[in-house]
């Protein structure tokens, strides 16, 4: 289910018409199931009936950005009264005495999971094969220093050079963590405690994130022509008149000049066949059946990015 949000979560199949067939969860009346623990990461669900061409809907709130606003993750499923005895292991075991017997990378009651090891002895060079709960690859191995890969079988093909220690820490040559020397590289500080550092080797950007934190960091891309506004996810409306008014940005798709795009919502068809026709997706006026419910929800001015994060040159 991936990242925490502040309400609960639904799940339910529906047909190819958006008809629902089934609330899968919750299944005791409740609108959503999960409001007391957000850090959830699976949930149980039982099928009871066929369904041929259907759609498994995950709906989530959000309540943070506003009483509204919903995240969906769909599936297309087919949903059978009996299971090829092929696929009772996922296709990654065999079912032996009513049990799987799972491939090797695979484990699970049902072999369902990966895992990039067993053991430390899996992990080449020292790495050591650590589980990760909650998580669809169940194990992976964490490589010593100056080894990476699925099963650490990998070295740096680069030579020891004065910058950056590829091999091992070296604390007398390399100032920083006896990893780099920082004077070779670009470096952007975001405050007393978080450094960029950065530098081109060949093709390639050598990128160092030098944070204080017991969690992970991220760090993406953006294309030059959207300004730092994008930062701003989900408030992204807000802002688009502003930037269209002094950015060029070119559609992603031009329409053909026979195929203009429908600016106003389309009228209500009086006879069913007109269904048939195609008609462009309006995003200002989207179908019943996948608008969002309520009135637009008032967004937050940053998504709750410190602002130093926010003041990143563009």
């Amino acid at each position: 289910m991936q990242y925490p949000h502040q309400g609960g979560y639904r799940i339910v199949l529906i047909d190819k018409n958006g008809k629902t067939i089934e609330e899968l969860a919750p299944i005791n009346g409740i609108e959503f199931a999960g409001a007391d623990d957000q850090t959830s990461q699976s949930q149980n669900v039982r099928l009871t009936r066929p369904c041929s061409q259907c759609t498994v809907m995950f709906e989530r709130q959000a309540l943070e950005w506003g009483k509204s606003y919903r995240f969906r993750s769909c599936a297309d499923v087919n949903v059978l009264e009996t299971m090829p005895e092929d696929d009772k292991c996922s296709g990654h075991g065999t079912m032996v005495d009513n049990r799987c017997v799972c491939e090797h990378g695979h484990k699970g009651d049902i072999c369902q999971y990966t895992t990039n090891c067993h053991h430390d002895d899996d992990c080449l060079n020292g790495g050591k094969c650590l589980t990760e709960p909650n998580s669809i690859t169940s194990a992976s191995c964490y490589c010593s220093y100056g080894f990476f890969g699925k099963n650490c079988e990998q070295t740096y093909e680069r030579a020891e050079d004065n910058c950056f220690s590829y091999a091992i820490i070296n604390e007398k040559k390399y100032e920083m963590y006896g990893m780099f020397d920082p004077g070779c590289y670009n470096k952007d500080k975001l405050n007393d405690n978080d450094v960029i550092y950065y530098r081109k080797v060949k093709n390639d950007v050598e990128i160092i994130l030098d944070f204080s934190t017991t969690s992970w960091v991220a760090i993406g891309w953006r294309p030059e022509g959207l300004d730092k506004s994008c930062r701003l996810f989900p408030d992204l409306e807000g802002v688009r008149s502003k930037r269209s008014a002094t950015v060029d940005m070119p559609p992603l798709i031009p329409p053909p000049p026979s195929q203009p795009i429908r600016r106003d919502p389309p009228p209500t068809p009086s006879d069913p066949r007109d269904h048939e026709q195609e008609q462009v997706f309006d995003r200002d006026h989207p179908p019943a059946k996948i608008a969002q419910e309520g009135p637009r929800p008032v967004m937050p001015r940053n998504n709750g990015l410190c602002k130093d994060t926010l003041s990143i040159p563009p």
